[in-house]
């Protein structure tokens, strides 16, 4: 029997291994944008839906409830969910190893270990383009993606009045990186009026930003002094006052957000990716905006009309092998793609250059 062929790569319980692996410990993404599955990969709804309540009516007994008018519709985002793929060569020294175990040696067990480890690294692949996609969904007025012949550009209809820069806007200081003039409190009060006024009353109470623009915060003279007074002490703050400032102003609690993703080229050159680009925050309100949608693969057809078929959507591993040449793969695949419904609710902030 071929390594591929084992049970233990082809039984409900390999198939539970994959979908258990977590994410690494940086990739917050699914904070924001959880995950949720679909049986399709076609996908639409209405943008904003137009969620204020509108008051019931007070009527006297036994009278016939006044008939409420639908809300008007907002924009149809439609899109399909792409296929994200990625797969690695078994090695041939694994392969003898299992094939020709050597007596009184665990290569056989190698062998099979070596098929998880590859596993492990295929699916952490597949869930670093899923967090890039839902950083980029949320930071970026498009999603832009162009690699290996495969172009990708996605707009979810942002609220430009909530796409703020704060050296352009007028009502704004400068960028933060400039500890003496910019003043975030004031920034940040700002946007939190601006805020209420888009969105029909709603609060901006998270702020997604890089570990670098804390320290612009920790450093900033104008915060400095609201902390401890004219006069005081010059050094950093620390990072209780800093919470405690934000606090005391009602300012939305800050998330710090530093992964990175690894990205390699068609000539096998990996570069280095941050999916929330450092200069740039995310503002977003106490409930979800959005979710990141997992559908069914070309490769899970096989669960369907099976006790399993309730699992074709999501992340799917499969071993196999090829005849010529011979070799045996571990591939991973999912279709997956962020969704925003709420993307009236989002603040994209330009915090530096």
């Amino acid at each position: 029997m071929a390594l591929w062929e084992l049970d233990e790569f082809t039984s409900p319980q390999f198939l539970g291994y994959t979908r258990a692996i977590p994410d690494p410990p940086p990739f917050l993404g699914t904070q924001f944008l959880p995950d949720e599955t679909t049986f399709d990969i076609e996908v639409s709804y209405i943008k904003g839906a137009n969620n204020q309540p509108v008051m019931a009516h007070i009527i006297t007994w036994d009278a016939e409830a006044p008939i409420g008018s639908k809300p008007p519709l907002g924009d149809k985002i439609s899109f399909e969910l792409p296929p994200i793929k990625r797969k690695e060569r078994l090695s041939e020294k694994e392969l003898v190893r299992f094939l020709q175990p050597r007596v009184g040696t665990d290569d056989e067990r190698r062998a099979i270990d070596s098929v998880y480890a590859v596993t492990d690294r295929l699916v952490a692949g597949v869930k670093a383009r899923v967090e890039w996609l839902r950083m980029q969904a949320l930071s970026e007025d498009t999603i832009s993606y162009n690699e290996s012949g495969v172009e990708i550009a996605f707009d979810f209809g942002y609220n430009a009045a909530l796409q703020l820069d704060v050296s352009v806007d007028a009502n704004l200081s400068t960028y933060w990186t400039d500890h003496a003039l910019s003043d975030p409190i004031a920034d940040l009060q700002y946007i939190k009026t601006l805020y209420r006024t888009e969105t029909g009353g709603f609060e901006f109470e998270r702020l997604v930003l890089s570990a670098d623009r804390i320290s612009d915060l920790l450093m900033n003279d104008n915060i400095r002094t609201l902390v401890r007074g004219t006069g005081a002490p010059t050094q950093q703050l620390a990072v209780d006052e800093l919470a405690g400032v934000f606090a005391r102003y009602g300012l939305p609690i800050l998330i710090p957000y530093d992964a990175k993703v690894y990205s390699e080229s068609d000539a096998k050159v990996v570069s280095t990716l941050s999916p929330l680009d450092p200069a740039k925050s995310i503002g977003l309100p106490s409930f979800q905006v959005g979710s990141t949608l997992w559908g069914p693969t070309a490769e899970s057809r096989a669960l369907f009309g099976t006790p399993l078929a309730s699992e074709a959507p999501g992340l799917i591993v499969q071993t196999y092998a090829k005849d010529d040449p011979p070799a045996e793969w571990v591939k991973a695949v999912a279709t997956a793609f962020p969704s925003v419904p709420e993307a009236d609710r989002v603040v994209q902030l330009t915090l530096t250059a």
